[in-house]
């Protein structure tokens, strides 16, 4: 369903030529009602409630086990990712997103190639909001609020970690970059800061950790 709505997003960017963020926007917009439809009318929905959603999770009662089973899946889709990548069709997709005008001068089908990324990286955000919500034994239609601004942050969080530009450093410091930023949140709830401060929290991190680029950049412009 999720690499559905990429392509869905995919059709409006290519054949609408509808510009690439208000086709993502238009996408989301429908997808608030459909989720309404899938959570049986409600904004939020327990899954011990439900009589159609089970969690899995319930079969999994250590939180040990749900730990491993999670970075199973992460390692899992993190490993098959890197081998897509090394392939031809990987390589004409990274391509695509590094240079467009040059990769469609050598007769590659760049809207195929649109259709394919956002597909897969729709289908990856599926899976993610299906797993967190099995592993909160709840869903709700708003969870997903502000998720990509705090994922951005994550992946620059990593990319000063993880510095060589490669496919595994690339992947590790989206992974990493997630993990490390979650932990800073979880500190500043741990200071003390009320949770109707978290918003704010929360933007003050991500403007600081996105800054990071511009800062070093400054750091070795001074020392130069």
């Amino acid at each position: 369903a999720g690499c559905l709505c990429g392509c869905i997003t995919a059709f409006l960017q290519t054949k609408m030529k509808i510009q690439p963020l208000l086709a993502g926007i238009l996408t989301m917009s429908g997808l608030y009602s459909i989720n309404i439809r899938i959570m049986q009318g409600a904004p939020n929905v327990s899954l011990f409630s439900s009589n159609k959603l089970k969690p899995v999770w319930t079969l999994l009662s250590n939180a040990n086990t749900q730990l491993f089973v999670l970075i199973g899946i992460v390692a899992l889709v993190a490993f098959l990712l890197y081998i897509f990548f090394k392939t031809n069709l990987g390589l004409m997709l990274r391509a695509t997103g590094d240079n467009e005008e040059m990769i469609r001068a050598s007769s590659v089908n760049v809207d195929s190639m649109k259709f394919l990324g956002l597909g897969l990286s729709n289908a990856i955000v599926a899976l993610s909001g299906a797993l967190l919500v099995q592993y909160q034994n709840f869903a709700d239609v708003t969870s997903g609020t502000g998720m990509l601004v705090l994922g951005l942050a994550g992946i620059i969080v990593g990319e000063t970690i993880f510095r060589k530009h490669t496919i595994a450093s690339g992947l590790l410091a989206a992974v990493f970059g997630a993990i490390l930023y979650r932990i800073l949140y979880t500190i500043a709830l741990k200071l003390g800061f009320a949770a109707t401060d978290m918003n704010l929290v929360s933007a003050v991190l991500v403007a600081v950790t996105i800054s990071i680029p511009h800062l070093k950049k400054l750091r070795r412009k001074n020392r130069a």
